[in-house]
Order: structure tokens, then C-alpha cells, then sequence
């Protein structure tokens, strides 16, 4: 996967790629008797990124029971939006505050949809994005109905904000680990024609 702006260029992107939205994904291990103070940090950090420019929105993914890692999701608008929050002093107090109770962080970062496309062994080569636009619509669809017909509706009665979070949640996990990975397996050829 290219960086430079010159390889979007090349590979026919334009200029237009370096502005592309960023999702962050970062795990962190937390010990069980601190889980109460780690979801208080997870809300005053989103809290505080909703105050950034260029935030679009962000949530915490819990572990399963017995488990340990919570994942905190949050997204900008481009990479200088995401770089102004993750380089604030106001950022290093909260995560400053979280040192006695993590144990690690793993962090991951998707850049538009070319990212969540890339597959191993073709780093640098990029499918045309009418074709990654078809496999986000096959991927965005079947969520969009279950969306639709069954979550909101279930969640009718939390408020707002809070329903908006979850249900960016659950899309964000639903395209991450499950749509993406299996679409993008079933159309590997497609996506990248061999020779």
C-alpha cells in the first residue's frame, strides 16, 4: 500500500486520495478490576476527540466475557485532522491518565477503502475504485437492511448520540472482520486480475 502521493497519482487516484477519511482502530488489554476507570477514559478521550476538527465519530467495542481487550474505534476526515488529535498535548494527559491500568496497545489505521482492500503479496497495487465502490456496495447493503429493519428499530429508545455510537459500532466491526475480508476473498481474482 502506497503513501506517497505520487504512487495515488499513478495509480489513478489524484491528489484526492490524501484526503481520504482515517479509521483508527486501537486494542488495549485491561486488567478486570480496572475496566470501570478504562471505560471512564474511553468516554472522556471521545469525548475530547468529538472537539477536534475533522472528527466524524468513534466508539468502544467491549470484550467478550472472560476476556480483556476492549478496542476503541474512532475516524477523521484525513490524515491531518487525525495527526492535529493524536500529537495534542490534550490526547497525551488522557492517555497519560490510562498508564496504570493498560497492559498493551496494538493500533490499526484504514484509509479510505483501498486499506481494507489491499490483500498480501499486492502491496502497491490497486484495484480501480469503480471496482472497490461494487464490493463496498455488496458489502454495505446487507448491513444497511439489518440496519434498517431490525437495530435502529431496536434501539428507538436510547438517545441519540449514544444509539449513533453503537450502531457506528457495530457497521464498523460488521466491515472490518467480517463483510470486507469475505467479499474481498470471494472476488480476489476480480479485484486483482492475474498477469
Amino acid at each position: 500500500m502506497a503513501d506517497d502521493p505520487e504512487d495515488d497519482a499513478a495509480a489513478g487516484d489524484g491528489p484526492a486520495a490524501a484526503a481520504e477519511p482515517v479509521t483508527v482502530t486501537v486494542a488495549r488489554r485491561v486488567p478486570a478490576d480496572r475496566t470501570g476507570d478504562f471505560e471512564q477514559f474511553s468516554r472522556d478521550a471521545l469525548g475530547a476527540a468529538a472537539t477536534w476538527p475533522g472528527f466524524l465519530g468513534g466508539g468502544l467495542l467491549r470484550p467478550p466475557v472472560g476476556q480483556d481487550e476492549f478496542h476503541i474505534v474512532y475516524r477523521f476526515t484525513d490524515e491531518d485532522s487525525l495527526r492535529a488529535w493524536e500529537e495534542s498535548d490534550e490526547r497525551a494527559g488522557l492517555l497519560a491518565r490510562a498508564e496504570p491500568f493498560v497492559r498493551s496497545v496494538e493500533v490499526w489505521r484504514v484509509r479510505g477503502l483501498h486499506d481494507w482492500f489491499d490483500l498480501p503479496g499486492k502491496a502497491g497495487e490497486r484495484a480501480p475504485r469503480w471496482k472497490l465502490a461494487v464490493v463496498a456496495c455488496a458489502c454495505v447493503v446487507p448491513m444497511s437492511l439489518a440496519m434498517t429493519l431490525w437495530i435502529v428499530p431496536a434501539l428507538d429508545v436510547v438517545p441519540l448520540v449514544p444509539r449513533t455510537v453503537i450502531t457506528s459500532a457495530i457497521f464498523a466491526v460488521y466491515m472490518t472482520w467480517f463483510a470486507v475480508p469475505w467479499v474481498s476473498g470471494l472476488v480476489r481474482g476480480w479485484l486483482y486480475p492475474e498477469g
